[in-house]
């Protein structure tokens, strides 16, 4: 998906949110992960793409650490039913 991402006007995203509600597809992110201010959670059953420059504005500039991404592409899969 990185060179899908690099060569594209648009990325594909996971939506992060600060509303907390415990769901086998959300994966909580700590406050720091990624530049996050505060605790978020990704809500992995809402993939979408954005165009590049949208991401500019946010406040996500950083990198999710392994162990969270492992969990983030987890719920993906339970989101879009390869995994129960």
């Amino acid at each position: 998906m990185d060179v899908r991402n690099r060569l594209a006007n648009d990325v594909i995203v996971v939506p992060l949110s600060t509303t907390h509600r415990p769901a086998p597809t959300h994966v909580e992110l700590p406050a720091g992960e990624g530049g996050l201010q505060n605790i978020s959670m990704a809500k992995c059953e809402q993939v979408t793409t954005l165009d590049k420059a949208f991401l500019l504005r946010g406040p996500f500039a950083g990198i999710i650490s392994p162990p969270l991404m492992r969990d983030i592409e987890r719920a993906v899969q339970i989101a879009i039913g390869i995994l129960p």
